[in-house]
């Protein structure tokens, strides 16, 4: 189940409440509905020298898809002990009093490895990349029709440095987007995110016969093992002519 975000009246995060307590929050007027989704609270008074724990975004990214998670990351520092230590009494106590004076909520530590908040991201490549093979078939048709001749310009055009297919920078920028959201209404010390590493150099010398073919798909030998399925539009041609390498 997601907790419900809370930021301060000046929009400074606090830690995530369960859903009834948010609820109670509203019923009190003690809070608004700040937004929607991810459904956040904003209180009507200011929280100073309130305790919050920290959390950890960790990111799952995929070609269709992209799982995001918000996990409990804090080991006692959050509540002041040293070394993870588990937390004292008197000091949850302590802030859970004076919070009560204040007449805010009590923003308790949540669990080690606790799951604050968890979407799935929809990516709009593989349409991307559709629309844009779908408007090359239409210029490339609007050529061989007798009508004024459409010149050509995808070879006077020049890539700047960092440049990222459309499809893949839909994917990259959705995930900042919503990184960036996140961050404002929740106290994020941490980014993790899963990277798959392919290495597909060449390793020592090869002797014999070198493959050459433009399609399908190769295998790779690397210092981490056997890469399977590489398609043709990742592997580069060597030695073309006589399809031989040489030491």
């Amino acid at each position: 189940m997601s907790k419900v975000f809370v930021i301060d009246s000046e929009k400074r995060p606090l830690a995530p409440i369960h859903p009834a307590q948010a609820r109670q929050l509203l019923r009190n007027k003690k809070a608004a509905v700040f937004k929607r989704f991810p459904f956040t609270l904003i209180l009507k008074k200011s929280a100073i020298d309130v305790t919050v724990s920290l959390l950890r975004l960790k990111i799952d990214p995929g070609a269709k898809h992209t799982g995001i998670a918000l996990v409990n990351d804090s080991r006692g520092d959050a509540l002041g002990q040293k070394n993870g230590a588990s937390p004292n009494n008197n000091t949850i106590n302590r802030d859970a009093s004076r919070s009560t004076q204040e007449g805010l909520p009590h923003f308790s530590s949540h669990s080690p490895g606790e799951v604050v908040f968890a979407a799935e991201l929809k990516h709009r490549g593989f349409a991307i990349r559709e629309s844009l093979a779908s408007r090359r078939q239409i210029r490339r048709s609007r050529r061989n029709r007798k009508t004024r001749y459409r010149q050509p310009r995808f070879l006077n055009r020049t890539r700047p440095k960092g440049w990222l297919a459309p499809s893949l920078q839909s994917r990259v920028e959705n995930i900042k987007t919503w990184v960036n959201k996140l961050r404002k209404v929740a106290r994020i010390e941490a980014i993790s995110q899963e990277l798959v590493r392919f290495d597909m150099k060449k390793v020592g010398v090869y002797l014999g016969r070198i493959a050459t073919r433009a399609t399908g798909s190769f295998n790779i030998s690397t210092k981490d093992g056997l890469v399977q399925g590489i398609s043709h539009k990742f592997c580069k041609h060597i030695h073309k002519k006589d399809g031989y390498s040489y030491a």
